[in-house]
């Protein structure tokens, strides 16, 4: 039985006023205060070890970390010789928000020395927090984590498993990479499908190379309307198309032909050919971002849409393509994604990191047709490609 208030007067269970003696003092109300904070903050840090990546997709999640670096005023008090320092503060808490801090307003993001916290206002000047700086939150754009992202993948659970066997620039660039995968619907499916047998874009396929059965690509090009657009088509054991899914390239910034710059035009065969590498497990020993360039493997990219564009992740040989039998061609990843879309290649084919991965596991051992288209796509296509 708990202390009743009778008449104004406080007394205990035995109907004892207790002693203003018994009443503890400031001194030891702030150190119980203390003691408590401590014991909670060490039971959060063991949660936030175990499960910081889950905690740091939602709001919720979100506040019990930042309870863990900031006081009640605001004020960063992480000691920056703590574990967890630089796991929290630079790897997951503030990613895609934006700070004030110092009257300054800065975000976690890829500048000119790779990842850390830049000011808005100047993307070359970098800052580190340090107790006693006031942090407040003042953005929340917070994104789709990955794992929401490519929930819809036909292969979300190889996708998953590169990202869990990932380092931790490898998983960095998957979370910022831009994924463009995206399922046509059945009634969009059905009218695209319309339009390619219509306008006779099947018949090199499945006239020419027998495409019977299995996954194939057509790439189109650019109009004023639409950004160049990769379909990948999946055809069932009957021979029916059942579903497309539509991705944003990068073709030759000098057209579709045989001159120099230019994507050759054409069906050809996507096979796990570069360097030295001559099937398809050769390449799950390269991390996310390997970039390569003249048939060796280069380094690591650490940042997106700056420097030497490069061939990065992973790379599709186009081989015996009209045209491409003087110089290699290829499919590959890149590390200027915000070209995407665009004429901007000199002959390959670029698709984004996480859309390159989805890409590769999708195409089987003995590889798969593409062809590359070197008219535009009709309006009635355009109408549907543009569709968010």
């Amino acid at each position: 039985m708990g202390s009743e208030v009778m008449g104004g007067e406080n007394f205990d269970a035995d109907g004892v006023e207790p002693s203003l003696d018994a009443a503890p003092s400031l001194d030891v109300k702030l150190n119980l205060d203390a003691m408590a904070r401590e014991l909670l903050l060490s039971s959060l840090a063991g949660e936030i070890y175990d499960n910081l990546e889950a905690m740091a997709q939602t709001e919720e999640g979100r506040e019990r970390i930042r309870s863990f670096c900031l006081d009640e005023e605001g004020v960063f008090v992480l000691d920056s010789e703590h574990p967890l320092y630089e796991k929290v503060t630079i790897h997951h808490l503030y990613v895609d928000e934006v700070l004030r801090v110092g009257g300054a307003f800065v975000k976690y993001l890829d500048g000119g020395e790779g990842l850390a916290y830049y000011l808005l206002a100047d993307h070359e000047r970098r800052m580190r927090l340090r107790t006693g700086m006031t942090v407040e939150v003042v953005g929340k754009n917070v994104p789709n984590s990955y794992i929401d992202r490519i929930q819809d993948s036909p292969v979300v659970g190889p996708l998953l498993e590169d990202y869990r066997n990932s380092d931790v620039l490898g998983r960095t660039l998957l979370k910022k990479s831009r994924y463009t995968g995206e399922d046509l619907s059945y009634e969009e499916t059905y009218d695209v499908l319309k339009i390619l047998e219509d306008k006779g874009f099947l018949g090199r396929l499945e006239d020419r190379r027998h495409w019977d059965n299995g996954i194939a690509a057509i790439a189109f090009r650019e109009t004023e309307d639409s950004p160049q657009t990769l379909i990948l088509m999946f055809k069932d054991s009957s021979g029916q198309i059942y579903r497309m899914r539509k991705y944003l390239i990068s073709m030759g910034k000098y057209g579709i032909g045989d001159g120099r710059g230019a994507t050759p035009l054409g069906v050809a065969r996507l096979e796990f050919r570069y360097g030295g590498y001559n099937n398809k497990e050769d390449y799950e020993q390269f991390e996310v971002g390997t970039m390569y360039d003249d048939q060796i493997i280069v380094g690591r990219m650490r940042h997106f849409n700056q420097g030497k564009a490069l061939m990065t992740t992973r790379i599709l040989k186009i081989n015996n393509l009209e045209g491409a039998r003087r110089r290699p061609v290829y499919v590959h990843g890149t590390n200027h994604e915000n070209l995407l879309g665009q004429a901007r290649s000199i002959g390959c084919v670029r698709m984004s990191n996480i859309d390159v991965l989805e890409l590769y596991h999708l195409t089987p051992e003995e590889g798969m047709l593409m062809d590359v288209r070197s008219e535009k796509p009709p309006a009635e296509l355009v109408e549907i490609l543009r569709r968010d």
